[in-house]
């Protein structure tokens, strides 16, 4: 995990070269606008999140989980199988932010799969502004 957080830390400039991420507005890289231009270059490049490549998966997936960490305070976590219920097992089921409280988490790993499953082009924009305008709350 700490090698994670390590290069979430550094993402941005991990992701500046990258093709996927040209139209990042590297002024406010997790604004509205910034992030519909993301989410709406993933959805003409790839036609599923099956198809997006695991390395390019993992990057939007640090990108947004940082941001989300950067904006709202917390840390990166695994979360915890408890989440899926007896389907997990035992094992680990993916990556979030935990609220500073420990109250919530924030599941990363669902955010490629979800703006497939919405195709609007900016629900990564939509999980963010939840979280500005849901006074202490920290959920998506």
């Amino acid at each position: 995990m700490e090698a994670w957080q390590a290069r979430c830390a550094q993402i941005l400039e991990e992701v500046a070269p990258s093709a996927p991420f040209a139209p990042l507005d590297a002024d406010d890289p997790w604004s509205s606008p910034s992030l519909d231009a993301l989410e709406q270059q993933m959805l003409a490049t790839w036609a599923s999140a099956g198809d997006v490549p695991a390395d390019q998966a993992a990057q939007y997936e640090a990108f947004l989980g940082e941001g989300l960490r950067r904006r709202f305070g917390g840390s990166w976590t695994l979360l915890p199988p408890s989440l899926l219920g007896e389907a997990a097992g035992d094992a680990a089921c993916g990556l979030g932010i935990a609220s500073p409280d420990g109250e919530s988490i924030d599941v990363v790993s669902s955010l490629v799969p979800q703006a497939y499953r919405a195709g609007t082009g900016t629900w990564w924009s939509t999980c963010y502004r939840a979280h500005e305008e849901i006074p202490g709350d920290r959920a998506i």
